[in-house]
């Protein structure tokens, strides 16, 4: 996915992010910073989250309809539980984005308005970031304001093998 988003509210400059999602059948995603995704998968401990907008490494689990988010916070492992949205509605309107036919559905979460567009082709109920729960991959999903924007750029059948962080402390 690439993310796009203003930093500053009262700013028009767009900045914009490479990160992964990772998918183990419909069961669970993986999702987090690219680059902090190639650093882990390479065991070296060189710049973790030095400039990435998304430090959190977030995993979204259907069964238990949770997802947990992780980040180290002033050296300690830290993490919180959240519910997967399931709010959505889901609107008539479809769309092709880059090729993939999407229907179109929103969500009001996390003090925002959003819409997304998810693909039944793709029978995944993840996305980016921690929205999930539609009857398809998330191809796109952006804010009203346009301030935060996911698209997906590109799919593709890999092995990759995610470590969890350990001794992780609950935070509220």
């Amino acid at each position: 996915y690439e993310l796009s988003y203003v930093k500053d509210s009262s700013s028009v400059k767009e900045s914009k992010e490479l990160l992964v999602l990772l998918l183990k059948e419909n069961q669970e995603s993986f999702f987090q910073n690219y680059r902090q995704f190639k650093i882990d998968s390479t065991n070296t401990s060189e710049i973790k989250g030095v400039g990435v907008f998304i430090g959190e490494k977030i995993i979204t689990n259907n069964s238990s309809k949770k997802i947990d988010i992780s980040r180290n916070f002033n050296s300690v492992n830290t993490f919180y539980t959240e519910e997967i949205p399931e709010i959505w509605k889901i609107k008539k309107s479809e769309t092709v984005i880059n090729g993939i036919k999407c229907k179109e559905a929103t969500l009001q979460a996390y003090g925002r308005n959003w819409t997304a567009y998810y693909s039944e082709d793709y029978p995944f109920q993840f996305g980016p970031y921690f929205f999930a729960g539609l009857p398809g991959l998330i191809v796109s999903i952006e804010d009203e304001q346009r301030f935060f924007k996911f698209k997906l750029i590109s799919i593709r059948k890999e092995n990759n093998v995610v470590r969890k962080i350990g001794n992780e402390k609950e935070v509220s």
